[in-house]
């Protein structure tokens, strides 16, 4: 016995038909007096009595309708209040996040995410590109948002987009009135550098040997305002990504690119290989992939 064949013999004794019921309930005549002849067998008692007129419910039939009926109620409310409250359910999601890979994409796609998923919880966990992926390895994050990891080893890279690199110089450099430069052309220039946290360092240091060169950065910093500083001092030439550029000091500043092919700054989402992908990250990655591609 279950509460189907409750509903379909309360809607039974309801109507006093076969032919009405089975209408209601969108089933075919033979199943519906399927269901109520496995149900009388079930409760060895028959609950209709056949007439030329009709069906009418038998004294089995009036008790076991008395007691139907709060039953079906509660398991009706029941579903119900499930519903309400699964509804009410966030999943959570953690995001490792590069701020630089943020400002590349749209500031404000998060928002959007969250707007239209109100049932995951989005959590940011917001650190240099190094700890986003090694935050993803040791499961603090479910996936991140970061540059391509120099080693993908155990990772699942999905493109989202890219930007140039470029050599941000003083406007009283020998460098600015060139239309590109190659990292060979910067082997006599004092350079800075974000630091090892960041993606574009490692992608430098190893552009710079394939030239045969080995950089020597007179600083390394996490904050590129500093570095940018120093260019505006015309103490250095400072290589980074192109959202960067546009804070830099346009009266005593110009950015030149990169012509070395491979100085691109890639960036997607990562995540751990192997790992069962949950319902929040799937819909994090379809919509991220969506948004970016329509842009």
């Amino acid at each position: 016995m279950d509460i189907k064949q409750l509903k379909r013999f309360l809607d039974l004794y309801e109507t006093g038909s076969f032919t009405k019921t089975a209408e209601n309930l969108f089933l075919s005549q033979q199943a519906l007096s399927s269901s109520i002849i496995t149900l009388e067998r079930e409760l060895g008692r028959a609950l209709f009595e056949r007439t030329p007129n009709g069906i009418v419910p038998t004294a089995a039939g009036d008790i076991l309708r008395d007691l139907s009926i709060p039953l079906v109620r509660n398991f009706d409310e029941m579903t119900l209040e499930l519903g309400a409250r699964f509804d009410r359910i966030r999943e959570p999601l953690f995001l490792g996040l590069a701020p630089g890979v943020l400002q590349a994409c749209s500031p404000d796609m998060l928002f959007r995410f969250r707007e239209a998923n109100r049932d995951i919880e989005l959590k940011g966990i917001e650190s240099s590109d190094t700890a986003c992926v090694e935050n993803v390895l040791n499961g603090t994050a479910d996936i991140a948002l970061c540059p391509r990891p120099h080693d993908i080893t155990d990772m699942e890279y999905i493109p989202v987009g890219e930007e140039k690199i470029y050599a941000v110089v003083n406007r009283e450099s020998p460098l600015a009135g060139r239309g590109s430069v190659s990292v060979a052309d910067l082997r006599n220039e004092k350079l800075v550098s974000l630091n090892k946290y960041y993606e574009v360092y490692h992608k430098l240091v190893e552009c710079c040997r394939r030239h045969g060169l080995t950089p020597e950065f007179i600083v390394e910093s996490g904050e590129s305002g500093i570095l940018l500083s120093m260019v505006k001092m015309n103490m250095c030439v400072f290589v980074c990504m192109e959202y960067i550029t546009r804070d830099m000091d346009m009266e005593h500043c110009l950015k030149i690119p990169l012509a070395d092919e491979d100085m691109v700054w890639k960036y997607g989402l990562v995540r751990r290989r192997g790992r069962p992908l949950s319902r929040a990250t799937d819909r994090f990655i379809d919509f991220i992939v969506h948004h970016t591609s329509r842009n």
